[in-house]
């Protein structure tokens, strides 16, 4: 099995930082850093040992499941972490973000909030920070 993109080599490298550096209180990924929390966060429901307490999500693609040896019905998934999902309705990858959230995410923990913008972090015009801020203080 050739991983040609490194995706073994870097969830090995995130793995190890977090074990040798943590524990840290959660995880965030932009784009395909989300598609990385995402894999990240299932090996995490196979060793519950890390302490991650929520992710963030923000303008996510769905993980290669092919390059992270995941069947599409693994007994994985949804993933029960508390996670916050920001999608720009304005993104091209708007489609995949949704289905990111639908199709990994257990919709009893975890938060979709929408903004008017592209495929970005959302700016201070969106008016998220407040909402985020109060969803954060949960932990």
């Amino acid at each position: 099995n050739h991983d040609s993109d490194g995706m073994t080599e870097s969830t090995d490298f995130i793995m190890n930082h977090i074990q040798k550096y943590g524990p840290y209180d959660g995880l965030m990924g932009f784009s395909q850093g989300a598609a990385m929390v995402t894999r990240i966060a299932l090996l995490f429901q196979s060793f519950p040992s890390q302490n991650i307490k929520f992710l963030i999500l923000i303008g996510g693609v769905t993980p290669n499941e092919s390059h992270f040896n995941l069947s599409k019905n693994t007994s994985l998934k949804p993933i029960d972490l508390p996670s916050l999902h920001l999608m720009g309705k304005e993104d091209p990858y708007f489609k995949k973000s949704q289905r990111l959230y639908s199709e990994y995410y257990n919709p009893l923990t975890s938060q979709l909030f929408e903004h008017s913008e592209a495929h970005n972090i959302p700016s201070i015009r969106t008016n998220l920070y407040p909402s985020i801020k109060n969803w954060l203080h949960q932990f």
